[in-house]
C-alpha cells in the first residue's frame, strides 16, 4: 500500500522505450485506491519501471497521469521485475525512496492488472 505522499508523488498513461512489444499482451494498472479527493491537475509522471528477470536492463518505463495515476505497458510474453511503489527510508542520515520489486509472468495475449485492491467497505 502506498503512503498518501508516495501516492501523490506517483502520476499514468504508458510509454514504452526501447522496446519490441506485442499489443496482445502486458501489465496496467493504477497507483491509487478509489478514495479521497482526487487532484483537479495531476502530473504526469514516471511510475513504473520494467526490467529483465535478472534486474540488469531496463525493458521499459510507463508514465502516469490521471487522476488514479493509471498506466498501460505493452510487453511482450516473459517473466519480468516490475518496480513500482515503494517507500522512503533513512540510511546514513540521507534519505531515499525504495522501489517495491515485483517478480511477474507476462502470457501471450493477456493483460496483467497490478492495481492495488480496493477497499473493502465504503470509505468514510
Amino acid at each position: 500500500m502506498l503512503s498518501l505522499l508516495a501516492a501523490h508523488s506517483l502520476c499514468a498513461r504508458a510509454q514504452v522505450r526501447e522496446i519490441d512489444a506485442q499489443p496482445g499482451s502486458g501489465i496496467y494498472g493504477r497507483m491509487v485506491r478509489a478514495w479521497g479527493n482526487a487532484s483537479a491537475n495531476p502530473k504526469r509522471c514516471q511510475c513504473i519501471k520494467v526490467l529483465d528477470d535478472q534486474q540488469r536492463k531496463t525493458i521499459a518505463v510507463g508514465e502516469c497521469s490521471g487522476s488514479f495515476a493509471q498506466f498501460r505497458v505493452p510487453l511482450p510474453p516473459g517473466h519480468y521485475v516490475v518496480e513500482y511503489g515503494g517507500r522512503w527510508e533513512s540510511v546514513g542520515g540521507k534519505v531515499r525512496f525504495v522501489a517495491n520489486r515485483y517478480h511477474i509472468i507476462v502470457p501471450a495475449n493477456q493483460w496483467i492488472d497490478l492495481s492495488p485492491p480496493a477497499p473493502q467497505n465504503p470509505v468514510p
